[in-house]
């Protein structure tokens, strides 16, 4: 995936921010690490299910 990196890197900061004395960076870090890997997992989900039937948007 072409947006792996960015948790590697958010990581990276979270590591930096605790060694050097940044507890709520490196808090909010981990949080924004996990939004990441949130959205892109759902970036590259396949679409739901429609059981064989088609949707269709509004008219």
């Amino acid at each position: 995936m072409q947006h792996d990196w960015i948790p590697e890197v958010l990581e990276d900061l979270r590591a930096y921010a605790r060694e050097n004395g940044l507890p709520r960076l490196a808090e909010e870090l981990d949080s924004v690490r996990l939004f990441a890997l949130a959205e892109i997992a759902s970036r590259f989900e396949p679409p739901p299910d429609t059981g064989g039937h088609q949707t269709r948007g509004p008219r």
